[in-house]
């Protein structure tokens, strides 16, 4: 298993590569464009004010220093929000890597929603697929009448995200949240 940043970081990766962000070309692709790796539709900066949206999209700025572009991350501000929803919907939601995509009711609207023309099971078996082989875990779904199994799925999109995390500093942590 493995650390939660580790796990964290692999989706949003995932999630990314999934949106584009990698993406060589000619013309930049819209997370490029926008410093949006995860095409994230709403978010607010530390000091609670909503970024500003184009095609519906948040454009974040190139960095929080006025002028300053580092050419190793050039999207440093819109990764750090990428990281921050996945560890929202992770830690704190404690959604299946379905849910994070499809939503969940009265939860979490989804990612990438059928309501928005997504398909929220493709982008699920693509992401639990990246994170898996690069945090190099076997998520085979193994439960009965699992909707993977019916689909032939080789990874379970229905395993909550939060599994893949060391049992030790899933301990940890509600260690450190009983003592508050």
């Amino acid at each position: 298993m493995a650390r939660t940043q580790d796990v964290i970081n692999a989706f949003a990766r995932a999630v990314g590569k999934r949106e584009g962000v990698f993406k060589e070309g000619k013309v930049p692709t819209l997370p490029q464009r926008l410093g949006n790796p995860a095409c994230l539709k709403h978010w607010k900066d530390p000091a609670g004010c909503a970024y500003p949206e184009v095609n519906g999209f948040v454009q974040f700025p190139q960095c929080e220093r006025d002028g300053c572009v580092h050419p190793d991350h050039p999207h440093e501000v819109g990764w750090r929000a990428a990281r921050a929803q996945v560890k929202i919907n992770v830690v704190k939601r404690g959604l299946t890597f379905f849910e994070f995509f499809a939503g969940k009711r009265g939860v979490y609207d989804g990612h990438a929603n059928a309501r928005d023309k997504n398909d929220p099971q493709a982008y699920a078996e693509y992401v639990v697929d990246q994170v898996c082989r690069e945090l190099g875990v076997d998520a085979r779904c193994s439960s009965p009448g699992c909707l993977c199994q019916a689909l032939t799925a080789p990874r379970c999109v229905h395993l909550v995200v939060a599994d893949l995390i060391d049992k030790e500093e899933r301990d940890a942590a509600a260690q450190r949240n009983r003592r508050r």
